[in-house]
């Protein structure tokens, strides 16, 4: 079974993908062509993930870290 996802960096472009039900976020990201770099966090439906969590529906971002003072 196929999931759908949007996934993008914030700021820019947020992409739909599908991916097989059971992929990584690594797989999600790959099929949108965005990496995530060093200094950008990733979550999903505003969950803190990995690149080894697994993809469910909803939406990946990825955020630049925000320090406090």
């Amino acid at each position: 079974m196929a999931i759908e996802v949007k996934v993008g960096k914030v700021p820019g472009r947020i992409t739909s993908v599908v991916v097989e039900e059971g992929a990584t976020v690594r797989a999600a990201l790959m099929a949108a062509e965005v990496s995530v770099t060093d200094g950008e966090t990733l979550t999903m439906n505003g969950n803190p993930v990995n690149q080894d969590s697994r993809v469910y529906s909803g939406t990946i971002l990825i955020t630049r870290k925000i320090k406090g003072n």
